[in-house]
C-alpha cells in the first residue's frame, strides 16, 4: 500500500499534515485533523434482505424492494419491505408465494406484480394494490405471473406470463382502468417481461415474435390501438427499458438490433438502431437513467470492452463505458435512483467489496443546480490541468463561513475524497490518482457544523490531472 500526503496551508505560520492512501479499490482519505473519513461509493442498505431482489421502486420518501426473500436486515418480510434510509420496516403482512417482480406507481398507489396468491393476507392473484395501509386485489388478477407494469393513457398495464386477466383473454399483456380488465389488441405470442412509455406510445419487449398478429421480434410498440415492430426488432428478447435524453434504451439479451452489431443493449431514437460501442459481454436486466448518465445491470463483467462487474455507467455525452468501483460479485436485477443516489438490487451478496446481501447504494457526486454564492464564485483552483499537485484559495467569507468541505468525484460519480479546510491556501497533493477528469464539490460549512446546512453555497467544476 502505498501511502501519499496532503498538507493544507491553514495561515503563513500553521500547517496541518493529512494522510491519505491509495489502494487498488480506489483513494480513502484519512484524515488527521479536521477532514472527515470518505469511503467508497457503495454502500450496504441496512443490512440487505436473505433473498434475491427483483424490482427497487421510489415510493412515499422510501424506497421499497421486491423479490423473493422472507427478511430485510433484521425484519421478518414476506417478499417485500420498504427502506426509509434509515430502517426497514414491512407493508402489512405482505405477500406470500414466490414474490414480487415488478412495481409501480399509479394515483399516488403502489402496485406490485409477481408470482403470489395472497397480499395482506387477502387472496390477490399475481398483482396487487398498496395505498400505503392496506393491500387490495384488482379483481381476479392475472391466472399466471406478471413481470412488468407501468402507467399508460391514464390505465395500468401488466405484462407476464399469463393468458387471462380477470375474466378476459389477454395473451401476456393486459390493461386495467381501475375497475376492469381489458387486453390490448391480440396482445403477443410470448411471455413480456418490459414495459415503457416512449414518445406517446407504449414500448413493450420479451420473449416474443408476434404481437397484435404482426412480426414483433423481442420488441413491439403499441399506440393504444395498434401494433408495431420498431425497426425490426432484435435477434434474441428484451428485458429493460430507460428512457435517457430523448431516447429509449433496451436491455436484454441479443447481439443485433435491427440488424445492427449491439451487444445486449442499443439505443432507439424514435427512427434508427444505435449501438453503445461494445456493449455487454452478457445479458443485461435493468436500466435507469440519471442526467446523462445510462445505468445498466445485469450477467455482464464487461461494459465495452472494460471490466465491469454485473454493473455498468453509459456516458451519453462522450459515449463510453465505465465500471461502477468493484462492481457487485453476482447478477444485478434491479436499478433505481433515490436521493441521488443509486440502488442497485439482484443476487449479488458483496457491492464494492463489502457486505450488501442482495441490495446496495452507490453514491454519486450532485452537480446539478445549486445555488453560487460570491464567496463560492471566487474560490480559486489552479493549476487546471495539473500533475496532481493543486491549490484550493477560498477566500473570507461573508456568510460566516469558518470552513469549506471539499469532495472529488471520478466520472462514473464515485467519491473519491472528503475534507474539511479553513478559509486560505490549502495545498493538496493527488498524484496518486490515475490521470483522467474529476469532478470538485466544494461547499461552506457554518461554525459549529460538521456539513453545509441547507441553503447553503455549492460550488462545482471540474479538474484535470495529467502524468
Amino acid at each position: 500500500m502505498k501511502t501519499i500526503y496532503l498538507k493544507t496551508k491553514q495561515t503563513k505560520e500553521k500547517r496541518n499534515t493529512l494522510s491519505l492512501k491509495w489502494t487498488a479499490a480506489g483513494i480513502a482519505f484519512l484524515l488527521t485533523c479536521t477532514a472527515t473519513v470518505s469511503g467508497q461509493g457503495w454502500d450496504s442498505v441496512g443490512g440487505g434482505t436473505n433473498g434475491t431482489v427483483n424490482t427497487l421502486i421510489p415510493y412515499n420518501a422510501s424506497i421499497i424492494a421486491g423479490g423473493t426473500f422472507s427478511q430485510a436486515g433484521p425484519l421478518p418480510a414476506d417478499n417485500i419491505a420498504d427502506w426509509s434510509g434509515t430502517s426497514w420496516a414491512n407493508l402489512g403482512t405482505g405477500v406470500k408465494y414466490a414474490g414480487v417482480w415488478q412495481m409501480t406507481e399509479w394515483k399516488g398507489d403502489l402496485y406490485a406484480g409477481g408470482f403470489f396468491t395472497i397480499a395482506g393476507g387477502i387472496p390477490a392473484r399475481n398483482i396487487a394494490r398498496w395505498d400505503g395501509t392496506n393491500w387490495y386485489p384488482l379483481a381476479q388478477g392475472a391466472d399466471m405471473v406478471v413481470y412488468a407494469i407501468t402507467v399508460f393513457n391514464n390505465e395500468l398495464y401488466i405484462g407476464g406470463g399469463f393468458d387471462s386477466a380477470g375474466s378476459v383473454a389477454a395473451n401476456h399483456i393486459a390493461r386495467w382502468n381501475g375497475a376492469l380488465w381489458k387486453g390490448a389488441g391480440l396482445g403477443t405470442n410470448g411471455f413480456v417481461q418490459a414495459l415503457c412509455v416512449y414518445n406517446g406510445s407504449l414500448f413493450v419487449g420479451g420473449t416474443f415474435d408476434s404481437a397484435g398478429g404482426i412480426a414483433a421480434h423481442g420488441i413491439a410498440c403499441w399506440d393504444g390501438n395498434t401494433w408495431s415492430e420498431p425497426g425490426n426488432g432484435v435477434n434474441g428478447f428484451v428485458t429493460s427499458f430507460a428512457v435517457c435524453n430523448g431516447s429509449l434504451y433496451v436491455a436484454g439479451t441479443f447481439s443485433k438490433a435491427g440488424g445492427l452489431q449491439a451487444n445486449n443493449i442499443a439505443r432507439w431514437d424514435g427512427t434508427t438502431w444505435s449501438k453503445l460501442g461494445n456493449g455487454l459481454n452478457r445479458g443485461a436486466s435493468a436500466l435507469v437513467s440519471n442526467g446523462n448518465y445510462l445505468y445498466t445491470g445485469g450477467y455482464f463483467t464487461a461494459a465495452g470492452g472494460i471490466p465491469a462487474n454485473y454493473i455498468a455507467a453509459w456516458n451519453t455525452s462522450s459515449s463510453s463505458w465505465s465500471a461502477l468501483g468493484a462492481g457487485t460479485d453476482s447478477a444485478v436485477l434491479a436499478l433505481a435512483m433515490y436521493n441521488k443516489n443509486l440502488y442497485a438490487g439482484g443476487e449479488f451478496i458483496h457491492a464494492g467489496g463489502i457486505a450488501a446481501n442482495h441490495v446496495a447504494q452507490y453514491s454519486f457526486a450532485y452537480l446539478g443546480n445549486e445555488a453560487l454564492t460570491a464567496d463560492l464564485n471566487s474560490i480559486k483552483i489552479y493549476p487546471n490541468p495539473s500533475h496532481g499537485n493543486i491549490t484550493i484559495e477560498t477566500p473570507p467569507s461573508a456568510e460566516g463561513w469558518q470552513s469549506y468541505r471539499v469532495e472529488i468525484y471520478n466520472v462514473p460519480g464515485e467519491r473519491m475524497a472528503t475534507l474539511n479546510c479553513s478559509s486560505g491556501t490549502s495545498n493538496i497533493n493527488l498524484t496518486a490518482l490515475p490521470a483522467g477528469l474529476y469532478m470538485y464539490r466544494i461547499c461552506g460549512i457554518t461554525p459549529g457544523a460538521v456539513q453545509e446546512t441547507a441553503g447553503s453555497g455549492v460550488s462545482t467544476g471540474k479538474i484535470i490531472i495529467e502524468h
